[in-house]
């Protein structure tokens, strides 16, 4: 019997966005050198495109969403992409992970919140969480998905999935570079 988790990724962009053509993709572990070296990479092909850092602290939010809350012990599926929009680069992260199981409450809820808000709210909870927010067991103060949401050119796409391993995550966020 296998332990191992097969994700298919949906990296069409819908009917109104241009299509995005693959940057980057990892499917392992996410092991320390994994992170590091995404991190390294995913940076340098940024940095190649624009000099505006959004995106990259963007990709670096996403990335932290999958450490935060994933299974660290199951494989995970990042995948990094790019599009031009009026001459202005856009990028594509998508990140699919099994939740660890004492995680998945938290996940449920801070997902159910994160619906309700529109941009205003979001912004008002983002501001309210940097000034109450205490550090969880795994770093961070609760502001991952809210700073994505802010910077995303369109709703960020969430879903939380039954899988034989657990609770699937998939994100899918763009960000495009201010500049």
């Amino acid at each position: 019997m296998s332990n191992s988790v097969h994700f298919e990724l949906d990296t069409s962009t819908g009917d109104s966005v241009p299509p995005s053509v693959c940057l980057i993709q990892y499917k392992g572990l996410l092991t320390q050198e994994a992170y590091e070296m995404l991190l390294d990479r995913v940076e340098e092909v940024i940095v190649q495109r624009t000099e505006d850092r959004r995106p990259f602290r963007a990709f670096v939010e996403a990335l932290q969403n999958v450490f935060k809350h994933g299974d660290v012990s199951q494989p995970v599926s990042i995948w990094v992409g790019g599009h031009t929009v009026c001459a202005t680069p856009v990028f594509r992260f998508v990140t699919q992970n099994i939740v660890g199981h004492d995680r998945v409450e938290t996940l449920v809820n801070r997902l159910e919140n994160l619906e309700k808000y529109d941009a205003m709210e979001t912004r008002a909870a983002l501001r309210k969480q940097l000034e109450q927010g205490e550090f969880g067991d795994r770093g961070g103060a609760g502001l991952g998905l809210l700073t994505l949401q802010t910077v995303a050119v369109r709703p960020l796409e969430i879903t939380l999935l039954d899988s034989t391993g657990g609770k699937v995550l998939e994100l899918i966020v763009d960000v495009a570079s201010q500049g």
